[in-house]
This record gives structure tokens, C-alpha cells and sequence, in this order.
């Protein structure tokens, strides 16, 4: 029996649930503690001229007197230094709304050496988090995601391990399979599957479109939208995967009278992309009205290429194709 699973209908903390039992697989899995600390800290560790990071020991809930603070785990590491963790399951479907800031700050203003925060989906904390020097962060992206954890969750290490291994399976905090499958609108078995691995590869696009300015929406499972820019021109960007086989990038204007200087930015980026696309003036949607919309198509194959390739090319492939478009209506 797989007491994680088993035992994680019985609660409603289901973070406070995922935090007990990871500490305990870390106090009591070796390997999985090494593992961990050389993902979450050793790079954090390195820039700050520290030794290897060293967990001694994990404490969860712990209460830091007069600030009202509770991280979820504390990690205790060799030589006195400690780093708080803060651990969110949620998957809102609007990013860019209220996220953990203030929590975050407070917990940097503690007498601690570092912040982890852990995340079920991307949602990027304020730049007063991310400018601050004792935030742990990953290299490429704001926040560690839980599927990041899960290539550590190597079988035979323990008990508490091969619990958790099984329990991120069933909730699909895995990382995104590689080979792309088929991309629909209306998935059912593999199709299914197959989206809700695409998803998971808009990091890069999501991150660098929030930077921009815009509100990032997910629409589905694999589409993204782009909302609430204060100064484009443009109401909204849609970029789907599934679009009568294409990549699409639509563009709605605000009005009608900014869609000749939309589709002349739009196009001066198409044309650095590199790749065979097609700009053409289409007709869209917008708050129930049919509007004139810029659109941007593009082979599926001429957007990820058509070898083998890890996760981490493909989200670039994406960002590739996706940022100079978005740039170019972000100014």
C-alpha cells in the first residue's frame, strides 16, 4: 500500500500533506537528499562562494517567533546556514493575479540564509523577490516546479521515495515528454496525455511574454493568451500549437484603426524568424464581436524541428518562434 496516496484523501492540507512526507523521504533517503541539494542549492551555493550544500537536517512548519512566519520546510545544512521552503500545489489558470509576494518577502526578511519556492505550475513571484539576493532560484526559469523534483525520485532508495515516485505520477508532476504526440483541441487517451505534456513546455514563452508586461492565461490545456499589455496596441495574442495542424499567432488590435501598424510590426518580425510562415489578415473574435486579427501560421514541423530533441531545445524552439512576435507589439 502506498501510504501517500492513501492517506492523501483524508486531509485538506494536501500541501501540508506533500511537505511531510518529502521531508520525511529526505531525513530518511540519502541519496535523495545529496540529489536534492545539488539540484534546489548547489548552483545558489556556488555564487555565493559556499561549500557543497550539505543537508544535516529538515524541520517542517517551524515558527519563527514575533513575525507570524511559518515556511513549510527548513532545511538545515553543514555549518549553520538555513534555507526556507515554500511549498504551493494550486494550478490557477490565470497567471499573473495574485501570487505569493508578500509571503516570499517576509520570509526573506527572516534571519535565514536563502528561499525555495516550489510551485505545481509556473507563476512567478514580484521582482522584488527575484532581485533579492537570497532567493534560490533554478537557471532557467523564476521557480522550481515539483515536476523538477521528480527524475530524483529514482526507485530502490527507499520506501518514502518509491511513495512519492508513484504519488507524482498519478498527480503529473513529471517532467514533459520529448517526443511531441498529437495536439488537439478535443483529446481523449493518448491525444490527452499527449496536451497535457505540450503544456508543459511553455515555460520559456510564458516567462519572457510576463516580463514584457502581459498577463499570461492558459486556454486548452495548450493554448496561451496574452492579455492586459498597458502599452500595445494589441487587446490580446493568441498562440496555439493545434490550429488545422499550424502553429498560430493571432494577434486581436484594440481597435481597427491599429491593425495596418500591428500587421507592419508583426511582419518585420516574421521576417527575422527564419523559418516559411504565412501573414495573412483574418477574421477573429473579441468580447463577442467578429474583428479583423493579424494571424501568424506556421508548419508544426518548421516550429520544433523534426529530430530528436531533449525538453529543454524544444521549449527554445518555442521561445524562438514565439518572443520576436511578441516583442514586437510589447513596445
Amino acid at each position: 500500500m502506498n501510504l501517500f496516496w492513501s492517506t492523501r484523501s483524508l486531509t485538506e492540507s494536501r500541501e501540508d500533506h506533500l511537505t511531510e512526507f518529502f521531508a520525511a523521504a529526505l531525513a530518511h533517503a540519502p541519496s535523495f537528499r545529496a540529489a536534492y541539494a545539488d539540484l534546489v542549492l548547489r548552483r545558489y551555493a556556488n555564487n555565493l562562494s559556499w561549500p557543497t550544500p550539505v543537508i544535516e537536517r529538515v524541520e517542517t512548519q517551524p515558527e519563527f517567533a514575533g513575525t507570524g512566519c511559518r515556511p513549510d520546510l527548513l532545511l538545515h545544512l553543514e555549518g549553520g546556514r538555513r534555507i526556507a521552503c515554500e511549498h504551493k500545489l494550486e494550478a490557477p489558470e490565470t497567471l499573473g493575479a495574485e501570487d505569493d509576494r508578500g509571503q516570499l518577502e517576509r520570509y526573506l526578511d527572516l534571519p535565514i540564509d536563502g528561499v525555495v519556492y516550489v510551485r505545481r505550475a509556473w507563476l512567478p513571484p514580484g521582482g522584488a523577490v527575484l532581485s533579492n539576493r537570497k532567493y534560490v532560484r533554478p537557471a532557467e526559469k523564476e521557480h522550481f516546479l515539483w515536476s523538477d523534483f521528480f527524475p530524483l525520485l529514482g526507485p530502490g532508495q527507499h520506501l518514502l521515495v518509491d511513495w512519492l515516485r508513484e504519488g507524482f505520477e498519478w498527480l503529473g508532476y513529471t517532467p514533459p515528454d520529448p517526443n511531441v504526440g498529437e495536439l488537439t483541441l478535443r483529446p481523449e487517451g493518448d491525444a490527452e496525455r499527449a496536451m497535457l505534456d505540450f503544456a508543459k513546455l511553455w515555460d520559456r514563452v510564458r516567462t519572457s511574454s510576463a516580463r514584457m508586461g502581459w498577463s499570461v492565461q492558459n486556454g486548452a490545456k495548450i493554448q496561451v493568451y496574452l492579455l492586459n499589455h498597458k502599452t500595445s496596441p494589441v487587446w490580446q495574442v493568441l498562440i496555439s500549437p493545434e490550429s488545422q495542424g499550424e502553429f498560430l499567432v493571432r494577434f486581436t488590435p484594440h481597435d481597427e484603426a491599429n491593425l495596418d501598424a500591428t500587421r507592419a510590426a508583426v511582419a518585420r518580425a516574421v521576417a527575422s524568424l527564419g523559418i516559411q510562415t504565412r501573414l495573412e489578415i483574418a477574421s477573429g473574435s473579441k468580447k463577442g464581436q467578429k474583428v479583423k486579427v493579424v494571424d501568424v501560421r506556421a508548419a508544426r514541423s518548421a516550429v520544433l524541428g523534426m529530430e530528436k530533441q531533449t525538453v529543454e531545445e524544444l521549449k527554445a524552439r518555442l521561445l524562438r518562434f514565439v518572443e520576436p512576435l511578441v516583442v514586437a507589439v510589447s513596445r
